[in-house]
């Protein structure tokens, strides 16, 4: 809370961020920190699957804290075209972009730091990993009534469900045996369907994706899950995406949950401390009693954007934007295949728009980036030279 001008919160009404602002309203509160006029920030959208207003308010009614509610709109094709002109790299992915009118807003107010409730995902959730330290420790009852609160009766029955097969049983396969099943399985196929399968073979794309995961480092699977999952190159590249934007606006963000005594306190904590027959982020639970409002605490769903991806991409053109493809003429990605992906997220199927809303974007985005470094660039350097 230390800072040069005002301290806010990012606020989203989930269990996370919700934490981070009640906590610092009742520090406030009891004189603990100085009052420096605190306020939190909200992206609502009325009328969306992904609109949290009921938690956002209940957050912020319990404790009075004064709160801005903005509704974003996906901005226009220039907008992320004059990104990848000033950082010569792939432009904001629309769930990151949508938080820009929030921060304009908090510089605005004189805002020089924003909180945010990242990392509460990393260190609380819990793992499925946790069944592989059953099935390990021959705890087999654990694991069925585990499951069976998880996943419900039909996971074990007639034999395992794929869930179970992939977090109980593969992690105990050695190594050397999982390599010879992949070659076998993969053989001649590319890592996704979309990406050309040439261009997958040039760069040895399957092998670099192919993470060997050293579990013998830890003393249960579920902890090296966390560990393994809180130090990918998404997460990282995640952070400096948010870093980017935010520090465009004048704005720092800063993440208690990353804070390294509570990464520390996060990784030593026993899985049944984290989840128990289906309870998600039990141990945050139980400290956030008398802090959070009851319709956040006992709320056991998370919000996805992948209705954002689909509007953001209806407004840079819809369709029109996969049907002549720099990158698909390089060589880079299979043209046909990001057609049939974005037909199908228009067809209201919500398990599609999840699983391509992110892939879609990055064919658009990296689009963006080609025609600016190599097309746009080249056309103008022989305009410069005639």
């Amino acid at each position: 809370m230390r800072a040069h001008g005002r301290v806010g919160a990012q606020l989203s009404g989930g269990l996370d961020s919700s934490s981070i602002a009640c906590v610092v309203q009742s520090l406030i509160n009891t004189g603990a920190i100085s009052k420096n006029g605190f306020e939190t920030f909200s992206m609502v959208f009325p009328g969306w699957h992904c609109d949290e207003s009921g938690y956002i308010e209940a957050v912020t009614q319990k404790w009075n804290i004064k709160s801005n509610a903005l509704h974003p709109y996906p901005p226009e094709r220039s907008w992320y075209e004059a990104q990848v002109d000033r950082y010569l790299d792939i432009p904001d992915y629309p769930n990151g972009s949508m938080s820009d009118e929030i921060e304009a807003l908090a510089r605005e107010k004189g805002f020089r730091v924003l909180l945010t409730g990242l990392g509460g995902d990393e260190w609380f959730t819990g793992s499925y990993y946790h069944y592989a330290d059953f099935l390990q420790q021959f705890r087999i009852p654990s694991l069925i009534r585990e499951a069976r609160h998880e996943f419900g009766k039909a996971a074990l029955m007639p034999i395992p469900s794929n869930l179970l097969l992939k977090y109980a049983l593969k992690p105990l396969i050695p190594e050397n045996i999982k390599t010879g099943i992949r070659r076998i399985k993969n053989h001649g196929k590319t890592v996704h369907d979309w990406i050309d399968p040439r261009f997958a073979r040039s760069i040895n794309l399957t092998q670099r994706l192919h993470r060997t995961t050293n579990w013998s480092r830890f003393s249960s699977f579920a902890r090296g899950a966390h560990y393994f999952s809180s130090t990918t190159g998404f997460q990282t590249h995640a952070i400096e995406m948010e870093e980017r934007s935010a520090s465009s606006f004048g704005i720092e963000l800063r993440h208690p949950f990353h804070d390294r005594r509570m990464i520390e306190f996060g990784m030593a904590l026993p899985e049944a401390q984290r989840c128990q027959r289906n309870q998600r982020k039990l141990i945050l639970r139980r400290a956030m009693r008398g802090y959070l409002p009851e319709l956040v605490l006992h709320r056991h769903t998370k919000t996805g954007f992948s209705e954002v991806f689909e509007k953001t991409l209806q407004a840079q053109g819809g369709k029109r934007l996969f049907d002549s493809l720099s990158i698909a003429a390089a060589g880079w990605v299979n043209q046909k295949e990001i057609r049939s992906m974005y037909n199908q997220i228009t067809q209201q199927n919500t398990q599609k728009t999840k699983s391509y809303g992110w892939p879609l974007w990055h064919a658009f985005g990296i689009e963006l980036w080609y025609n600016h470094m190599f097309k746009n660039r080249r056309a103008s350097l022989i305009k410069q030279v005639c």
